[in-house]
């Protein structure tokens, strides 16, 4: 272990990633203490007005054990630096950089996640203990809208939930050679789940214009299971309350999950093929998968564009599908160009992708 705390590499890192580290540490601060410091203060307005507003209790439940809207912001800035720590020893180079370094690549790669860890966590921390002392010190006032747990629960789902991301973004990263772009693929691979049910929830919908097809009681069942299993997967939303898992589950599966990332990130790090570096996906295996995976994602959102459109065209909606012998045929004549449009959209994008991939290994 005395290796991997090699002070000069950790040093390195640091400095490498100590503005978007302040840039965290002030997000947390700016969304995190000020607004609940905000609250604490109009309370005790209210308190010392003889009243009980019940909204109150609704707010607190909402930041702590729900998360708001400014965990968006807080993700960005994890998925900027993620991308910064692994690619700023990768990117425009084709060997120089990793193979001129005096450590070995293990060294490298888990200094720069302890880096990138201590950036998550210390802040959590930090602004988890400013809140416990702000709750101490108006306890009698606190007591009947929130109570200390949500706070321990709340710092615990944030620093998986960040680690997470963070780790997460680092793999993606490491198997690409190019810095933005695997910033790029690192983000869409965590909207996935959601985005990837978003699409086939469009293109299902299209399945629907004929009941014979695909009903609308069936289509509910589907999209309600996948829906489902969409939010249970998108653990980046973990921080956010986008399922039924309650946050010590959710915690459970981010502390199996990060371990297993963080194996995998080591892996290929050690494993990176340096005459690849500048290529779009390092590692030859993965080039058909990603060519296969943006070729799907795009044929939906292509098809589900089309089907909108289709469905305008034939002005469908102006018979009712009671009268089904004009209605039948128009719908099916939408559903077989929408497929059709569909895999030409794949096909297409499959063409671009692979295009795109060897223009970079030029």
């Amino acid at each position: 272990m005395k290796n991997y705390l090699n002070k000069a590499l950790l040093y390195k890192e640091w400095k490498n990633v100590r503005a978007l580290s302040g840039l965290f540490l002030g997000q947390m601060l700016l969304y995190t203490i000020l607004p609940f410091v905000n609250t604490v203060q109009s309370l005790q307005k209210e308190v010392s007005q003889g009243t009980f507003n019940n909204s109150y209790v609704h707010h607190f439940e909402q930041v702590f054990l729900k998360g708001d809207a400014s965990q968006v912001v807080l993700i960005g800035t994890l998925i900027l630096l993620g991308t910064f720590i692994v690619g700023i020893d990768i990117m425009g180079r084709k060997y120089d950089s990793l193979s001129s370094m005096p450590f070995k690549r293990e060294e490298i790669i888990i200094s720069k996640w302890i880096v990138a860890a201590l950036t998550v966590i210390v802040p959590v921390i930090l602004s988890s203990i400013v809140i416990t002392f702000i709750y101490i010190g108006n306890k009698s006032v606190l007591a009947g809208y929130m109570n200390g747990s949500m706070i321990f629960q709340r710092a615990l789902i944030n620093s998986l939930t960040y680690l997470f991301v963070v780790t997460f973004i680092m793999l993606i990263q490491g198997f690409s050679g190019k810095n933005i772009i695997g910033g790029v693929i690192g983000t869409i691979f965590l909207l996935l789940p959601i985005g990837l049910f978003m699409l086939i929830f469009a293109f299902l919908r299209t399945l629907t214009l004929n009941p014979n097809i695909l009903s609308q009681e069936r289509y509910f069942a589907i999209t309600d299971k996948f829906e489902s299993i969409a939010m249970n997967i998108s653990l980046a939303g973990y921080s956010c309350a986008i399922n039924n898992l309650s946050i010590y589950q959710k915690a459970f599966v981010l502390a199996v999950v990060i371990p297993i990332l963080v194996i995998l990130l080591v892996y290929s790090f050690k494993n990176i093929p340096l005459e690849r570096n500048g290529y779009i996906v390092i590692f030859a295996p993965l080039e058909i998968i990603f060519k296969i995976g943006v070729s799907v994602c795009f044929a939906l959102l292509g098809g589900s564009i089309a089907s909108e459109f289709f469905k305008g065209h034939y002005h469908l909606y102006r018979y009712g599908i009671d009268n089904l012998e004009i209605y039948v045929p128009i719908a099916n004549k939408i559903i077989t160009l929408t497929m059709l449009t569909t895999l030409l959209c794949g096909c297409i994008v499959y063409v671009i992708t692979r295009k795109i991939i060897e223009m970079s290994k030029r």
